[in-house]
């Protein structure tokens, strides 16, 4: 197995058959100058609320695209852009990533190992034309003029074989752009607000045996720390965070734009169906914020 197949294999039993995500996965990847966090997240609309709750985590989106299905097809039958060439969901799902407030993307075109993936230089030109000027529409990249100018990299590559990951490849001899390591550490890292008010939307719930509730979010702003108590709402409970990790190394502080998992213990008297009933979307905050003060200033 070659040492980039972790990208394309999934050991998760429910989405092997079908072939696609349908949950979160997250994985920690190091580039030469940062240490990112991989949500994997689903592309198919069907799973909509998982999508969107990972997007809402994101400060870079990486839209993957098959070079092996139709929809390659059908974005290379003409150079001009049309609306009705991108209607398989990548559209809808860049909408998402822009909505959540996702300024950066970068799109791959996948599976090139693949038999049935013959990508020329043609045919990349006119992806690039055509989902480029959907994305243009949304607001990922503002062009000055009618010629939509190259600033999303649109990048060839391979899981399998790691073809345009973190080296150039030499089988596609035509395309000059970043690969995807590169592409990565060319992403600006946002401002992180470490001293304001912490705000953690909750992406994932857990119960651990021998633990207890793990919650597991992305630090917007503000910062995490073990002992503290924090507020989750909109159940309006207090719990302290006995533990925090992030990739499985064990944390006694957390700052702002961490993803990380904290272990929630609630007091004794607080073991009401509010309190154990922490899903994805709720909100963990500082202790002393009111449900009420957050509503009035239209944070909920």
């Amino acid at each position: 197995m070659n040492e980039f197949s972790y990208i394309v294999s999934s050991n998760r039993s429910k989405e092997a058959p079908n072939g696609m995500t349908v949950d979160n996965a997250i994985h920690q990847l190091e580039t030469p100058n940062s240490v990112c966090t991989l949500i994997d997240t689903p592309g198919n609309l069907k799973h909509r609320q998982t999508a969107t709750a990972a997007l809402g985590q994101a400060d870079v989106a990486i839209l993957v695209v098959d070079s092996t299905a139709a929809d390659i097809e059908e974005c290379t039958t003409t150079t001009v852009p049309d609306d009705s060439k991108v209607r398989f969901g990548y559209e809808e799902i860049a909408q998402i990533a822009h909505d959540q407030g996702i300024r950066q993307m970068i799109v791959v075109l996948t599976k090139l190992d693949d038999r049935g993936a013959h990508l020329t230089e043609k045919q990349y030109s006119n992806v690039v034309k055509s989902i480029g000027f959907s994305l243009d529409k949304i607001g990922f990249r503002h062009s000055p003029s009618s010629t939509i100018t190259t600033t999303i990299p649109f990048i060839p590559l391979s899981g399998l074989n790691g073809d345009n990951l973190t080296h150039r490849s030499p089988g596609i001899p035509w395309y000059d752009g970043p690969y995807l390591m590169q592409a990565l550490d060319g992403m600006e890292i946002p401002v992180r607000e470490s001293f304001k008010q912490l705000w953690i939307p909750i992406l994932n719930v857990c119960q651990v045996e021998r633990i207890g509730i793990v919650a597991i979010g992305t630090i917007e702003t503000g910062t995490l720390e073990v002992g503290m108590q924090v507020k989750i709402l909109p159940n309006d409970v207090l719990a302290k965070v006995e533990s925090i990790e992030m990739h499985h190394t064990a944390l006694s502080t957390a700052q702002a734009g961490d993803h990380v998992g904290f272990n929630l213990v609630f007091s004794v008297d607080d073991t009401t169906t509010e309190a154990m009933d922490i899903r994805p979307g709720c909100i963990a905050t500082d202790a002393d914020v009111s449900y009420s003060t957050l509503v009035d200033h239209g944070y909920l």
